[in-house]
């Protein structure tokens, strides 16, 4: 490996184009789901933004680290955001701070969705978001190391323990029925993890969204 190759401008080259295509990949989770042809379920709606939320996640934190390290390195942050800058990387202020950006609908994709005769559960899905954007990146501990095949590495919405711990679970099974809870669950009377600082929510879709509800009535 050449000098010029481990020059940190050249690994923040490498990662701000690999940050932007794992971004759009984790928006195209919500997206595809959302702007379908057939009757939009508004819970299919809410699950495909808690999805696209994890992978888009786990993305910032693989960025954040990135930004950390070259700290470490010896670069300053002003050097390091106008390498991001000059790479495309969006959201740039946040990274730097370690704040995670939820997922923000796009004008194009709601125009595509009333086109189709449809319409997004908006006031949901604006309530995720707030809590969404509690979360502090950095939080989690780094993921095991996996294959460094450039072609076959993704970041699809399979988000590690610790983040999963963060997020509203879209896997869950909601909790209804004789059906017995997963033994991982937490009850639904259990307090937000102040360490993550969001609220851990219990199933998916509109039963998660009910579960919030019920937790800011008792505040």
């Amino acid at each position: 490996m050449t000098e010029t190759e481990v020059k940190p401008e050249n690994v923040l080259m490498y990662r701000g184009w690999e940050y932007g295509r794992s971004i759009q990949s984790a928006a195209q989770i919500f997206n595809s789901s959302v702007t379908t042809k057939s009757t939009l379920d508004p819970e299919n709606a809410i699950d495909a933004y808690i999805d696209a939320n994890k992978a888009r996640l786990r993305v910032m934190e693989e960025m954040y680290r990135t930004i950390e390290n070259m700290r470490k390195s010896g670069m300053k942050d002003i050097e390091i955001r106008r390498a991001l800058k000059k790479n495309g990387v969006g959201d740039v202020g946040s990274l730097m701070r370690g704040r995670f950006v939820p997922l923000a609908p796009a004008s194009t994709v709601k125009k595509r969705v009333r086109a189709n005769g449809n319409k997004l559960p908006m006031s949901e899905i604006n309530e995720l978001r707030r809590e969404f954007k509690k979360i502090k990146l950095g939080a989690q501990p780094e993921p095991e190391p996996v294959s460094e095949d450039l072609e076959t590495r993704t970041f699809a919405p399979q988000p590690t323990e610790q983040s999963a711990a963060a997020l509203p679970s879209s896997t869950v099974p909601a909790q209804a029925g004789a059906a017995p809870a997963p033994q991982s669950a937490p009850a639904p009377s259990s307090q937000p993890q102040d360490a993550a600082g969001v609220l851990p929510l219990l199933g998916s879709g509109l039963d998660a969204l009910k579960n919030l509800q019920i937790f800011q009535r008792t505040q």
